[in-house]
């Protein structure tokens, strides 16, 4: 820390979000439990293309619908700590985009929905750089290091049912891991 006129000292470690059991599913829409935790919802359509549909599994040329492309933040104690997007395929909620929009309750929405909705994640955690608009959203400096958690969630009917990114700001965030086991 800097102090203009008396010099140049040691910062005391910066408070951190606690993010207690982290997995692979921690930011999924899907399996969130409700909504009003999610700031500044925005909800888009896209098509298919290539590198999308390969990792939901879609062979070429095949109808599917597009995907729903869900974004949103979430704050803690007025501070923006994580940026998320998901893919969701429209065949297996083509009312999710309008529902979202109306405020209608996740409960409400999922409901009767029980072969897609997951049952399996995977994912990965790793460190890289802050893109643009990553920047611009967790208020941080461009190419600032981020922690990112991209996971893959499988239904009971064995499709991709949603693919996640989480951006998190690495200076505010501490995850706790936990195997599950004592």
């Amino acid at each position: 820390v800097i102090v203009k006129g008396k010099g140049t000292f040691v910062a005391d470690e910066p408070q951190r979000i606690d993010i207690k059991n982290a997995g692979a599913n921690l930011f999924s829409l899907l399996s969130a439990r409700a909504l009003d935790l999610l700031i500044d919802l925005q909800v888009d359509t896209i098509t298919g293309e290539g590198e999308i549909d390969r990792l939901f599994g879609m062979t070429a040329g095949t109808s599917h619908g597009g995907y729903w492309s869900i974004s949103w933040r979430q704050e803690e104690e007025g501070q923006i700590y994580v940026f998320c997007r998901s893919l969701i395929p429209v065949y297996m909620f083509p009312e999710l985009g309008p529902d979202l929009q109306q405020g209608k309750r996740l409960i409400d929405i999922m409901a009767n929905k029980y072969a897609y909705l997951p049952q399996k994640t995977s994912g990965r955690l790793f460190v890289r750089q802050a893109r643009l608009e990553e920047s611009q959203i967790l208020d941080i400096s461009r190419n600032a290091p981020v922690l990112v958690l991209s996971s893959r969630l499988t239904s009971r009917s064995g499709n991709v049912c949603e693919i996640s990114t989480a951006v998190l700001r690495s200076d505010l965030v501490s995850l706790g891991l936990d195997t599950g086991r004592s």
